[in-house]
């Protein structure tokens, strides 16, 4: 009589037990890959909305305010968003962004101005936090001369600080 060849019970529950520890202890390095994904992805966003403010300023004959949103998309120095719009009495969006659910902005005056010629009135700091990863928090900082870079520390060279709620 020939013998059937496979696995028993037994062996396929420990695979399976091995396989499903591997995707268990995969678990967390997803998520911080994530909260790593997300983070890139609105600093670029906010990074690109930073330079078209400063050449449609440069170019617009207008200067233009860049300002962090909160409830009901008003300007605030904490939100979920920001708005990118020329200043003036009434002056539409021109762009207008909401960050993922977990994430806030806040800027550490009421808004950023790009004066005409494209340089940026006062120097800023806008910090990105994200309440999943709350120690990977970033700061931009937007210069005098209206350049915009990204950095874990602030102006004051310490570690950007995000709230333990991330608001």
């Amino acid at each position: 009589m020939a013998r059937i060849q496979g696995y028993t019970l037994a062996e396929l529950l420990a695979a399976l037990a091995v396989a499903g520890s591997l995707a268990l202890a995969a678990t967390p390095g997803l998520a911080s890959l994530n909260a790593d994904l997300r983070r890139t992805a609105a600093l670029t966003e906010l990074l690109s909305a930073l330079e078209a403010a400063r050449r449609l300023a440069a170019s617009g004959g207008s200067p233009v305010t860049v300002c962090v949103t909160g409830p009901l998309a008003r300007c605030a120095r904490a939100g979920g968003g920001f708005s990118v719009f020329p200043s003036g009495p009434a002056s539409p969006a021109r762009l207008q962004r909401s960050l993922a659910p977990t994430q806030t902005l806040s800027l550490n005056r009421d808004n950023l101005v790009f004066a005409v010629g494209g340089r940026s009135a006062t120097p800023a700091t806008i910090t990105l936090c994200d309440r999943l990863a709350p120690g990977a928090g970033r700061a931009i900082i937007v210069s005098r001369s209206a350049r915009a870079r990204v950095s874990e520390q602030d102006p004051a060279g310490d570690a950007v600080a995000c709230p333990a709620s991330g608001h």
